[in-house]
């Protein structure tokens, strides 16, 4: 059989052809997929709401089982994204004839479908996964290029058409505002306190502050709309980006409290708590840095993302080393200066390097 139109699909190694019949209304389509492996399942689907989204598609999935090739009816619903066993069940889908041909991974799929009325235009949904289990296709990967088989496509011209993947603004005002506050500010408020205090008694602290507030302020934003994209993904958790991002709200939120509740300059207690400051402050920008990429390696950005942040990084590594020798230079030469003129005891304290 011969087919009016052939395309790519942009993930998975999977195509789409098709073949529209004006006078009776119906769509011949081959969908062609390859499972992670021979045990696995490959399914293509329609979903006749306003978006190209899983909850409610109306799948057709091919696998092979005990009983030979199958290529069975599935609705998928919330439970389904809840992560519910996918039971074989009735969709919302005229499928007049319907053929499956498997061959190790590489599956192919053929149905006949009765369209609704003036419908031109279908948002259609596929997939892939590793195992079927009595039946129940198991749950796909979840990686970027496994959440984002998508798309739709008009039957009379022949085009695949843009879908913007779901929530994609809220993803990239989630990455921007952590990149800014966690990954930019408190890495120069941090850079302030170092450098600053041998050349300044005080500008070091009024830059200090308002930039870890600022860049906390910022990374509580962030965090929160994390939190919202994963009440929309339910069954989708990237566990080592989630539970960064909820030790990085956890220190910063300590820093934030020890400059409200820090001790004085001549409590006893003023040692140990500027040990605990730098310490939780380090390990924030430690993990702040990590989980940016991961982030970038969750929402795959153009290049030129990753880039920039590397960028930035390298160049305040840059200036910190500099501005490191500068200091040391600094301390070395009043330490000079103090031996030779003897001063006064002052209980051990100096303008040294301290933070």
């Amino acid at each position: 059989m011969t087919f009016a139109t052939c395309v790519n699909l942009p993930s998975q190694q999977a195509s789409l052809a098709w073949s529209y019949n004006a006078s009776g209304n119906t769509l011949a389509v081959v969908f062609s997929g390859v499972a992670p492996s021979s045990s696995g399942w490959v399914g293509w689907g329609i979903n006749f709401g306003a978006r190209p989204v899983m909850i409610g598609t109306n799948a057709l999935v091919a696998f092979q089982a005990g009983n030979g090739s199958n290529l069975l009816d599935y609705k998928l619903t919330e439970e389904t994204q809840a992560l519910r066993p996918l039971t074989c069940s009735p969709i919302d889908l005229v499928v007049l004839d319907r053929a499956v041909v498997i061959q190790e991974r590489n599956m192919r799929l053929y149905a006949l479908i009765q369209l609704r009325p003036n419908q031109t235009r279908l948002n259609h949904v596929w997939n892939r996964g590793s195992s079927v289990i009595n039946f129940s296709p198991q749950q796909h990967a979840l990686g970027t290029n496994d959440l984002n088989g998508r798309g739709v496509f008009d039957i009379t011209s022949g085009a695949l058409l843009s879908s913007r993947p779901l929530h994609q603004k809220l993803k990239e005002a989630h990455g921007l505002i952590n990149a800014i506050g966690w990954g930019i500010l408190l890495p120069l408020g941090a850079m302030f306190a170092r450098y600053l205090r041998p050349f300044h008694d005080s500008a070091w602290f009024f830059l200090h502050v308002p930039f870890q507030v600022i860049g906390y302020i910022l990374g509580v934003i962030g965090w929160a709309i994390g939190l919202r994209l994963g009440s929309y993904s339910v069954g989708v958790v990237y566990h080592k980006h989630r539970n960064i991002g909820i030790t990085l709200f956890v220190f910063g939120t300590l820093q934030v409290l020890s400059l409200i509740l820090r001790p004085g300059l001549d409590h006893k207690a003023r040692p140990y708590w500027k040990v605990y400051h730098r310490t939780i402050g380090y390990l924030t920008l430690l993990l702040a840095i990590v989980n940016i990429y991961k982030g970038l390696d969750i929402l795959e950005p153009h290049n030129k993302w990753r880039r920039a942040y590397t960028g930035i990084l390298v160049v305040l590594a840059v200036i910190s080393l500099l501005l490191e020798v500068a200091t040391w230079m600094v301390h070395w030469k009043r330490r000079k200066a103090e031996k030779a003129a003897k001063p006064i005891a002052t209980n051990g304290r100096h303008d040294g390097i301290e933070i």
